[in-house]
């Protein structure tokens, strides 16, 4: 026998060996951080090619550590992170991928008293300018506009000065690009003609750290590239400082930019930073009715305050750049009726995302780098709980300040509200673990005066060796392995949480075949995992009398608790008890799954809770029995 377990672990451990070697990189070397740009409120990492990345450590020279970002293996080309950075001071950027870390240094900006940190961007909130430096021609970028509309640029200034200063500026482009004329700010002298527009302002700041505007607009001839030249010099009452870049804008139309620009993927729900949780069902959304609402509260689990202004969930749009310049992006995207184009009240977002948008879309934008692949995450509000049925997400994409779209993407959208066999585990939970309690109480002295010491020594020991064996592996790895298998993790887990906890419960009750061990067992299995991660919660109560009654009832129908010793452990007599076990078992693992469903607003597909109940509860448990037989004939004779 000992051969055997020697050699289910072999195989176990071999499994889990292979599992991570197939998920593993294939041995292709990461990108090199080709660039670190300091801008504004952060800075920017640029790679050679696009990579899974999982983490940002940021080290000031002689000061340690001042950002640690984790970026959860999302697929990017480049990287921003939020920083306070020091004028002149040296950095160490780390960043982990799939395929190991990256390092690179940089030297931040140096920032005289008196000068501003610059940047020109064209289009505005294209993301891919550097922050320009006095003195020198900053490098010059490209950019896809749209052919025959206007395309907004800005100059951002924000202050370096440590007292309040009158600003001076002067910008002088140099294009064929017309230029609009009507949008200017009133502070702002325009003069010149086509070919060559000089912009003259005045810009009051009140100290570091306070940021000016100035917008503007070209339009670029459809065709061959047109050359932006911008110089651009400032003064407040000391030596003027001068800016130079350039700026190389494509225009193309709706039709060319189509088919530079590819979709590769459009789903949800998504988290916040656009992944996909394939565990849920597609294109659905679930609300709790009035009597989940009701019974949540009931628990004591009631929602936090919903704020109108916080996404209920999200959609993921992965797009792709084909051309050999940097494309910005606008997403509009809005949910409307199944049979119209009108958007039902509930899903009016608010007036923060819609931008200048009259029909109630929600606006993002998106700048993709030549070749880059991103995943955009477009929230969806819900502002009441609305009917359910079917509707539809309409999705526009248009280049930045264009007004023809490049392609609409339609997509269903379903809506759930009352799942009946949520409700029905859900109610059924709270019945049996009621029941269980107040049984486990009635007899729970009578249970005691019937164990010796050392039964009670051995069952406490089996609780601990539950906890050691299941909990903690879970605890300890859970994260990891949903990571690497997403959906699938549970058939990992299960390994601990089904497979090897009954096989210890069966060794257990084999030892000592009588009422209430496994209960005993299980409460303290559940007190160490409580006390030690913290797990006093309504619902973990509610599994647990639920367990509790389940398992006590499987034991005692399959006659090991009701006849004690005179229980014959033939083959019979284990195919129902593995029988009863795999059929408790398949409801407890539903209805953990449903009672998440009813308290946490989770809807999960149907596919996934039958993986769950038939591999876990059914298969994982009937093998557990019989591996827990052949384990206890040992520990019985040692006993005897």
């Amino acid at each position: 026998m000992s051969k055997r377990l020697t050699w289910a672990v072999i195989v176990l451990i071999s499994a889990a060996a292979l599992a991570w070697w197939l998920s593993a990189p294939n041995g292709v070397p990461a990108p090199a951080i080709e660039n670190a740009v300091f801008r504004p409120g952060g800075v920017s990492l640029l790679l050679g090619a696009e990579a899974c990345l999982e983490r940002l450590r940021i080290v000031e020279q002689g000061s340690g550590l001042v950002a640690d970002v984790r970026l959860n293996g999302v697929k990017r080309q480049k990287v921003f992170a939020a920083l306070a950075w020091r004028p002149g001071a040296d950095y160490d950027l780390f960043l982990r991928t799939d395929r190991g870390w990256l390092s690179f240094g940089a030297q931040a900006p140096t920032l005289a008293e008196s000068s501003m940190q610059v940047e020109l961007l064209a289009p505005y909130d294209s993301g891919a300018a550097e922050m320009l430096q006095p003195g020198a021609a900053s490098k010059s970028h490209g950019a896809v506009i749209a052919a025959g509309d206007y395309t907004t640029c800005a100059l951002i200034l924000r202050s370096g000065i440590q007292r309040q200063a009158l600003l001076q500026g002067s910008l002088t482009l140099d294009a064929p690009a017309e230029f609009d004329q009507t949008n200017l700010p009133p502070d702002v002298a325009l003069r010149g003609q086509a070919g060559r527009w000089v912009m003259s302002f005045t810009r009051r700041f009140s100290g570091v750290g306070d940021v000016h505007a100035l917008v503007f607009r070209v339009r670029a001839p459809l065709g061959a590239a047109s050359l932006l030249g911008a110089r651009l010099t400032l003064s407040h009452g000391g030596k003027p400082q001068h800016y130079q870049r350039q700026i190389r804008l494509k225009a193309m139309d709706a039709a060319q930019m189509a088919t530079r620009i590819k979709v590769l993927a459009d789903s949800l729900p998504a988290s916040a930073i656009g992944l996909v949780d394939s565990r849920a069902t597609a294109q659905t959304l679930y609300f709790r009715p009035p009597m989940f609402v009701t019974l949540t509260r009931w628990l004591g689990l009631g929602e936090a305050v919903k704020m109108y202004w916080q996404p209920y969930s999200y959609q993921s749009i992965v797009l792709r750049n084909d051309s050999r310049d940097t494309v910005s992006l606008l997403i509009n995207a809005k949910t409307v009726s199944a049979d119209s184009d009108r958007t039902p009240a509930a899903f009016y977002p608010p007036d923060l995302f819609t931008g200048t948008m009259k029909d109630m879309s929600v606006v993002v934008s998106a700048s993709l780098l030549p070749g880059e692949r991103a995943r955009v995450a477009v929230p969806i509000f819900i502002s009441s709980t609305p009917m359910p049925g079917q509707y539809r997400r309409q999705v526009t994409i248009k280049p930045m300040a264009g007004s023809k779209p490049i392609m609409v993407l339609e997509s269903p959208l379903h809506i759930r509200t009352m799942n009946w066999r949520a409700l029905f585990f859900t109610l059924a939970a709270l019945v049996t673990a009621a029941i269980g309690f107040a049984v486990l109480a009635w007899k729970f002295r009578g249970i005691l005066a019937g164990l010796k010491i050392r039964w009670v020594v051995i069952i406490a020991l089996f609780g601990s060796l539950n906890f050691v064996g299941v909990n903690l592996p879970i605890m300890v790895f859970g994260a990891m392995i949903q990571g690497l298998l997403g959906p699938f993790s549970g058939l990992i887990t299960g390994l601990f949480s089904d497979l090897l906890y009954f096989a210890l419960t069966v060794t257990l009750i084999r030892l000592i075949p009588r009422p209430g061990v496994v209960a005993l067992s299980s409460l303290v299995r559940y007190l160490l995992a409580a006390i030690i991660a913290g797990g006093f919660q309504i619902t973990d109560l509610v599994y647990l009398g639920t367990a509790i009654a389940v398992k006590e009832s499987a034991l005692y129908l399959a006659g090991v608790t009701r006849k004690k010793e005179d229980f014959v452990w033939n083959w019979p007599n284990m195919c129902l008890l593995a029988a009863l076990l795999a059929l408790g078992d398949a409801f407890l693992n539903a209805t953990s799954i449903y009672i998440h469903m009813v308290v946490f607003r989770l809807y999960f597909a149907d596919w996934y809770i039958a993986l769950n109940v038939v591999v876990n509860g059914l298969i994982y448990t009937t093998m557990a029995v019989l591996l827990g037989k052949r384990f206890s004939d040992r520990l019985v004779w040692a006993e005897d």
